[in-house]
């Protein structure tokens, strides 16, 4: 357990974030390793394979944002606790949060065995990857408890100020899921199957070896399950912080399946290059992000702790440190935006497309690194749901009706002007309320 409420600002930020961001590399790595080895070792079928991971992401990444919401919030309250000094509650809440999402998981995963077919045929997934696809989201599904687990004691873990233990976590369950992958596919031919348990055991192992920890190590969680505490007070203060993210992320998820329609719609060339450019944005964020969730775990410890004068320089300093990072970052994609393209393709006019993209989006990471620093400082506060409705308004309101007038007017490129708008309006509407204060008496630990 490391304490935030003490010691250089600064380097604070820094040991925690960095840790941070190299996990979050290997978490992206852990999706690519996936594609990478169905797409080269399952012959015939690998198309096929890839074609139905992609085609059951969504259904997965709405599943998963229950677990993301409850991990963020856990990881809040967690921090909170932590700078409060309130230890018994930080077990009942670790131990709580462990027994709600192993139930909901479990009931989530009953489900899934009599309507992932239902929905993916709504997502209008072909039939001839259909028997696939639904053979990999059932065991994905089927194994949430493992996926939910492992991102809620690394949440755990981040709240109590250590950043290193979900490195390690996830080096392991990357290098266990490459052997994993290989092994089913190559050795036991297994296919789609195989891929899919690979990544359960692996994130299995990775949740247990985490509670391990915590029990034996740390001893926030009592060695006996009878032991461990169930508080619907506690619950209910996870949810009132957990809801308000997840349904930010679901709804988000809607409006940018909108936009992405109205990309599909320039063809071929241009759905080629947003994707290539997607997924190198996934890795160019990565620095902002870390820093966001430094800065919310650094609030969340010295708000409680009651040290307001940490709280303003954390927020300052990862806003700093943020932008610095973000310009560096335009600057690569700018320089060497056709690099970074080609390594996905060697079509000139699909490169050149991804190139427009960096030099319009990529120009304005910084205002990104804002918005995502001012929600980092006011969440750690304990105050979710302003941020949700400043998210959401921005993408309904302003991005997906600019992104279709714009793409009218100005072709693809339009459509990535309403992103950077949206960045825009997203940043000073953040300014202004965390600059209120109102954002200070949103303590998650108030009534526990």
């Amino acid at each position: 357990m490391n304490d935030l409420t003490t010691g250089n600002v600064t380097k604070l930020i820094l040991r925690f974030a960095i840790p941070l961001m190299l996990a979050e590399v290997l978490q992206q790595l852990y999706y690519t390793i996936d594609s990478l080895v169905a797409g080269n070792f399952m012959g015939h079928e690998a198309l096929t394979a890839l074609a139905a991971m992609g085609s059951t992401l969504p259904v997965i990444m709405c599943t998963l944002a229950f677990a993301i919401g409850i991990s963020i919030a856990s990881e809040i309250l967690t921090s909170q606790l932590v700078g409060a000094k309130m230890f018994d509650e930080l077990k009942r809440t670790i131990t709580t949060t462990i027994i709600a999402f192993s139930v909901v998981s479990i009931i989530i995963s009953v489900a899934s065995f009599f309507f992932c077919e239902p929905v993916l045929k709504l997502l209008n997934v072909p039939n001839d990857i259909m028997p696939q696809a639904k053979i990999y989201l059932q065991i994905m599904l089927a194994g949430l408890i493992f996926i939910a687990g492992y991102n809620e004691t690394s949440a755990v873990f981040r709240g109590i100020g250590d950043s290193k233990t979900p490195l390690i976590l996830v080096g392991i369950a990357v290098s266990l899921n490459l052997v994993l992958d290989l092994l089913f596919i190559i050795v036991f031919k297994t296919g789609i199957a195989g891929i899919a348990f690979a990544t359960l055991i692996s994130q299995g192992f990775a949740f247990f070896v985490a509670l391990w920890i915590l029990i034996y190590k740390q001893k926030l969680v009592p060695t006996s399950p009878s032991e461990w505490q169930f508080s619907f007070k506690i619950l209910k203060k996870i949810g009132s912080l957990g809801l308000p993210i997840a349904a930010e992320m679901l709804l988000s998820t809607g409006g940018i399946l909108i936009v992405v329609s109205l990309i599909n719609g320039f063809g071929l060339k241009v759905i080629a290059a947003t994707s290539i450019v997607q997924s190198l944005d996934d890795y160019a964020l990565m620095p902002i992000l870390a820093i966001a969730g430094t800065i919310s775990t650094f609030v969340g410890q010295n708000i409680a702790a009651g040290k307001m004068d940490r709280v303003r320089s954390a927020t300052k300093i990862g806003l700093i440190i943020s932008i610095i990072s973000s310009l560096i970052i335009s600057g690569i994609v700018i320089v060497f935006g056709n690099v970074l393209a080609s390594l996905f393709t060697r079509d000139l006019s699909v490169i050149h497309i991804a190139c427009e993209y960096f030099i319009i989006v990529g120009s304005f990471y910084a205002i990104n690194g804002i918005v995502q620093s001012f929600t980092g400082a006011v969440q750690g506060a304990g105050q979710t749901v302003v941020p949700m409705v400043i998210s959401l308004v921005t993408l309904w309101i302003i991005r997906v009706p600019l992104a279709y007038f714009l793409s009218r007017k100005l072709g693809y490129e339009g459509i990535w002007w309403s992103q950077v708008a949206t960045w825009s309006l997203c940043a000073i509407t953040l300014i202004i309320y965390y600059f209120t204060g109102k954002w200070k008496y949103s303590l998650a630990i108030n009534n526990i």
